[in-house]
C-alpha cells in the first residue's frame, strides 16, 4: 500500500520483486530490485539520491497513480464491479424461478 501512497505524492519508490510490486512497477514510478540482492538495492538507491532515476521516475509515478489509482479510478471499478454482479444475481434470479 505504501507504493500507492507514494505514488499519490510524485514520489519515486525503490522495491523489491515481491507479491503484487512487479504490477505496480509495471506501470511506472519507481525501481525494481531483485529479492535478497543487497547490491542492487544500493545501487538503485545510489542512484535514486544522485538524481539520476528520482527526477525521471517522479512524474511518472503521479501519472501511474492517476491513471490507475486516483480515488474516481478505483470508485468507477467497484461500481463496475457492483454493476456485473447485480446482473449476474437477477439473471440467477430468473433462470431458478426466484422472480
Amino acid at each position: 500500500m505504501f507504493l500507492v501512497e507514494a505514488m499519490s505524492e510524485g514520489t519515486p519508490w525503490i522495491s523489491t520483486a515481491v507479491a503484487g510490486v512487479p504490477e505496480l512497477a509495471a506501470e511506472g514510478g519507481g525501481v525494481l530490485v531483485p529479492p535478497d540482492d543487497a547490491p542492487a538495492l544500493v545501487r538503485a538507491m545510489l542512484a535514486a539520491l544522485r538524481g539520476s532515476s528520482g527526477e525521471r521516475l517522479a512524474p511518472r509515478s503521479r501519472a501511474a497513480w492517476e491513471e490507475h489509482h486516483a480515488p474516481h479510478r478505483v470508485l468507477a471499478q467497484y461500481e463496475s464491479v457492483y454493476r456485473r454482479v447485480e446482473t449476474m444475481k437477477r439473471r440467477d434470479r430468473r433462470g431458478h424461478g426466484g422472480g
